[in-house]
């Protein structure tokens, strides 16, 4: 037989009236999860909640099959407004079987808004909600929660494999032991000039900005072989590329060349700088977005082998980078399919257990 299809907002309670949020300057840290659209995005002093409830993303979040939509939460926790609080008539329906299925569907169909896409709460009470027995919803979980367990247990294997891979490199360069030399006495360090509204579909030119994606400008202010590093962390952590050729780039992006190439090759400085990601995250300053002065940059001190130690030191890094991208793609396809894995195997328990019914 078929399963019943209810409203969201028949079988579930909606508390966005009770959610606060808090701006970032008036945050007093503490030891509660203060959640927004996608998870936990800072720790605060108070708490609103003290349940087990469901979060699904309003805005800022990913409505697509298989994406972390909804999730459930517990303990002492504050909410921001950019997630819906919801609590399910415990009688009628599972949180967990409400979370499978709201992450297991796509979404978009009751996502409103051009420029500011969001799932407001008139349309989240709309959604329909297969509702089998609570046995049965208690079975199919039940089932999803082992599958889902080897699943991320294999995830969280790959990514350990990764961290090991990222390492190789650093382990390397920490084994030269030469004199080092400051920054500032064998390069040229400058930033770009224009802010992210330069960027453009379609350009001729790359266009680095701190981000660790590469956009696109129709204009080039660079033609030279540089080493480009992250002046902020406003999107992650701070970053370092190697571009040779024309180029634009940001405002707080540092783009840094070599004063002799007789003494100082440019992609052995990149892999220097790479190595030296970590030190620079703790050097940064700033109460929100972390950034570097320059100061510090100019300041930093690598090994300098002569030129032959160099070209030998980088044949080897070469090799390793070179093995940890083939790595890093194989990675790649693994995650993805395992992804792909679990966002398809809820619709298929929903039919085999709807044609069993």
């Amino acid at each position: 037989m078929n399963w019943d299809l209810v409203k969201l907002g028949d079988v579930c309670e909606v508390f966005d009236t009770l959610r606060k949020p808090i701006t970032k300057k008036f945050r007093k840290v503490g030891k509660y999860p203060y959640y927004g659209a996608t998870g936990i995005v800072d720790w605060v002093d108070d708490y609103i909640f003290e349940e087990e409830l469901v979060l699904v993303g309003e805005d800022g979040a990913k409505w697509d099959a298989g994406e972390k939509t909804a999730f459930i939460v517990d303990g002492k926790y504050w909410v921001n407004n950019h997630a819906h609080v919801i609590k399910p008539n415990k009688d009628k329906l599972l949180k967990k079987w409400l979370t499978y299925y709201l992450c297991g569907i796509d979404l978009k169909p009751w996502i409103t808004g051009l420029t500011v896409p969001k799932l407001n709460q008139a349309q989240l009470k709309s959604i329909p909600i297969p509702l089998p027995p609570i046995k049965i919803q208690q079975h199919i979980v039940a089932k999803l929660d082992a599958v889902f367990a080897e699943i991320e247990k294999t995830i969280q294997a790959r990514t350990l494999q990764r961290k090991a891979n990222e390492v190789l490199i650093n382990q390397y360069l920490s084994t030269i032991k030469v004199e080092k030399i400051k920054l500032d006495d064998v390069v040229h360090i400058k930033t770009g000039k224009l802010d992210s509204n330069a960027m453009v579909k379609g350009g001729r030119y790359p266009f680095f900005t701190c981000s660790k994606k590469i956009f696109a400008i129709n204009e080039y202010a660079f033609d030279c072989d540089a080493v480009l590093l992250a002046g902020n962390n406003a999107s992650g952590d701070f970053n370092v590329k190697h571009y040779i050729g024309k180029f634009n780039a940001y405002q707080r992006t540092y783009v840094i060349t070599v004063k002799n190439n007789n003494i100082l090759l440019t992609r052995y400085l990149y892999f220097q700088l790479i190595q030296a990601l970590a030190h620079f995250k703790r050097m940064s300053v700033g109460a929100n977005t972390k950034f570097l002065k320059l100061g510090m940059i100019k300041n930093f001190e690598i090994p300098l082998p002569d030129l032959n130690n160099q070209k030998f030191i980088l044949k080897k890094l070469e090799d390793i980078a070179e093995l940890k991208n083939l790595l890093e793609q194989n990675f790649d396809k693994q995650i993805n399919n395992l992804f792909k894995l679990k966002s398809s195997i809820l619709s298929q328990e929903l039919k085999l257990q709807s044609r069993a019914a």
